[in-house]
């Protein structure tokens, strides 16, 4: 077909009007789905979670300076599977508050996990949550470990005193001798806040490594800060016949401990051992 100028004008026309008529031809679900994509935000279609830490500090039975690693772990059936975020202990989020973003509404199960540099579990926590779409939930921790198991089965009894000067009673000076004999001479007296430390809840044991390891805690009953040192003597048995034990190493430990205060140490041997002696002292 041959096509005049005229027509040739009319053509693009035409093909302009109908793809503009072809819009309003459009399926109903087509449509309504441009619709959604512009109305909806995915934002709200997912919630948070967060773990708060700031609510209490580590309650501990076992010391918290076992622990090496913190591990949180959420999962929920509208999940496909858990999600989990580990901390080093000195490395948590300044507001100690771990989250979890972008979770489907539903309901969660969160748990807590505090491990020891081995990578074994010495506390844990669980609880329940619902998370809604658009908000964040938040679940308040306090993370207790596990009991320490300690050897010494005994309890200790501590009594703090104060020396309080006698009355004052006065005599008759008695008649001087002709002959008096010399007075001795006085010997020092021993210093009174040299009793004032004292050692309790102390354990001891053997590690995997055979090195050996004490714990426990000093109590300064005195009225005023004290300055003094924690030595350990860590002993291996020697001899083929006759066992016996002999100081293999020595370590000490600077104090210096507010009245009325406690004060918890660990000492560790660098040699093999098979028991230690700890004692402590005032400078």
């Amino acid at each position: 077909m041959r096509i005049t100028p005229a027509l040739s004008l009319l053509l693009p026309l035409t093909l302009i009007a109908a793809a503009g008529c072809g819009v309003q031809n459009l399926p109903g679900n087509a449509l309504a789905d441009n619709r959604q994509d512009a109305i909806i935000s995915p934002v709200a279609l997912t919630g948070g979670l967060e773990l708060n830490l700031a609510s209490a500090a580590f309650q501990t039975q076992a010391t918290s300076a076992d622990v090496a690693l913190l591990e949180f772990e959420v999962s929920s059936s509208v999940l496909s599977g858990p999600r989990v975020l580990t901390f080093d202990k000195n490395s948590l989020p300044a507001d100690r508050r771990v989250k979890f973003k972008d979770l489907p509404p539903g309901d969660y199960s969160v748990k807590s996990l505090a491990k020891d540099a081995a990578g074994k579990t010495i506390g844990s926590k669980t609880a329940t949550v619902s998370v809604a779409a658009g908000k964040t939930a938040v679940v308040q921790l306090s993370l207790k470990l596990v009991a320490t198991e300690i050897t010494n089965p005994n309890g200790h009894l501590y009594i703090d005193f104060e020396i309080v000067d006698g009355d004052i009673i006065v005599s008759p000076i008695s008649e001087p001798s002709p002959f008096p004999s010399p007075s001795p001479t006085a010997s020092a007296s021993p210093d009174p806040l040299a009793g004032s430390l004292g050692l309790y809840n102390v354990t001891d044991k053997k590690l995997d490594n055979g090195f050996y390891q004490a714990k426990g805690t000093v109590y300064n009953s005195a009225s005023s800060s004290l300055t003094g040192e924690i030595k350990a003597e860590f002993k291996e048995y020697k001899g083929i016949f006759v066992r016996r034990l002999e100081v293999v190493e020595t370590k000490t430990l600077p104090l210096v401990i507010g009245s009325k205060k406690t004060c918890d140490f660990t000492l560790t041997s660098t040699e093999k051992a098979d028991a230690v002696s700890v004692t402590v002292s005032v400078k």
